[in-house]
């Protein structure tokens, strides 16, 4: 743009010099008044004259255009520079995520083979988890990335021989079940029964009975049901040493579908507010306050019997490990039963039941 303005300029200069040199030569031939003569020569020292005028002008022309122009130029420069950083900015940052991913693959050992357990990065780490991302996964559970309780799942030890253990799901999608497996670090295993695929699985280890030897529990919650404390599934594992399997022990509960074990609970019919419930497996006998609207939603005005099934187990550290087991008596209600299963004479028996709730993870 600059240029064009300049030899414009120079045309223009050019032009008026020579037609002022054109007029003066007519003058000459038309007439011989007093102006005097001007020659050929006149007109080229003119014309040099003037070009250094000329070419002044047009430098200070483009020293003030340059002026303006800067600012201007200096700006563009300065937007084009951002919004190319801008653009290499998410490049950088997906190199630089590669790399870690690619570096923790290659410190885990570079004989892995495809598919094996890579670290996740903190970013995926600091990802919103969700529990419904393990409904339809298949693997182990300590890899499904995003799920709420991926971490319980790392690094465990449930037998204590000091070998890392780890549990595997598979997931039956006609059924809308899964299986569970322990797998342990010293080639042992222990496959669960089927269990609905909504469960969560919960496993620790913990000698109940006193024989030396970790027993395996293995519970399942519902946590995103409508009423989470209705429902559960708990299975107990002992390991068997002549053969080195694991078996289910027997508990003294009553069994619903799947795992679902409880208490068969019978209802009188309620009055004056309460209601009126005896637990047979424990022989205990309780009365509880409900207002009329329970009674009209959740509840019957005959007398009834359930089963209610306890919905989380876990084994009490000490030093007489026992398993701890929670049950509602009343749906959608609030009120929580504890108690423990006592290893005693070869078998387990339930203890003193009273009202108590897990605590708060």
């Amino acid at each position: 743009m600059m240029k064009k303005r300049i030899s414009l300029f120079i045309a223009v200069m050019l032009l008026a010099v020579t037609f002022a040199g054109c007029g003066g030569i007519r003058k000459e031939n038309g007439s011989s008044g007093a102006g005097g003569s001007v020659t050929e020569e006149t007109v080229t020292e003119e014309v040099e004259e003037k070009e250094p005028e000329a070419e002044a002008a047009i430098n200070g022309t483009e020293a003030e255009e340059a002026e303006e122009e800067e600012p201007e130029a200096e700006a563009a420069i300065e937007e084009t520079a951002t919004e190319m950083t801008a653009d290499k900015e998410p490049e950088a940052a997906g190199a630089s995520t590669g790399a870690e991913e690619i570096g923790t693959a290659g410190a885990s050992g570079g004989a892995e083979e495809k598919g094996d357990a890579v670290a996740p990065t903190e970013a995926e780490e600091d990802q919103e988890s969700s529990p419904f991302l393990l409904w339809e996964y298949e693997g182990y559970v300590d890899e499904c990335r995003g799920y709420t309780w991926q971490k319980e799942f790392k690094n465990r030890d449930y037998d204590g021989d000091g070998k890392n253990d780890r549990v595997s799901r598979k997931y039956n999608e006609d059924e809308q079940t899964a299986v569970y497996t322990v797998e342990f670090g010293n080639g042992d295993s222990l496959i669960c029964p089927e269990v609905w695929d909504t469960g969560f699985p919960h496993v620790q280890g913990g000698d109940t009975d006193g024989d030396g030897e970790k027993e395996i529990l293995v519970t399942f919650s519902y946590d995103t049901g409508t009423d989470p404390y209705s429902y559960g599934e708990m299975f107990l594992f002992d390991k068997n040493d002549s053969s080195g399997d694991y078996k289910e022990v027997e508990l003294p509960l009553a069994k619903g579908e799947k795992g679902a074990k409880g208490f068969d609970i019978d209802f009188d019919k309620p009055e004056k507010g309460k209601i009126r419930f005896t637990i047979k497996e424990a022989g205990v006998s309780m009365e509880e306050e409900v207002d009329e609207d329970y009674v009209s939603y959740w509840w019957t005005d005959e007398a009834t019997s359930e089963m209610r099934c306890v919905y989380r187990a876990e084994i009490m550290e000490g030093n007489s490990p026992v398993v701890r087991c929670y049950l509602a008596p009343l749906p959608r209600h609030g009120l929580s039963l504890g108690f423990n299963l006592n290893y005693k004479d070869g078998k387990y028996e339930v203890g003193y039941v009273e009202k108590d709730a897990p605590p708060e993870e």
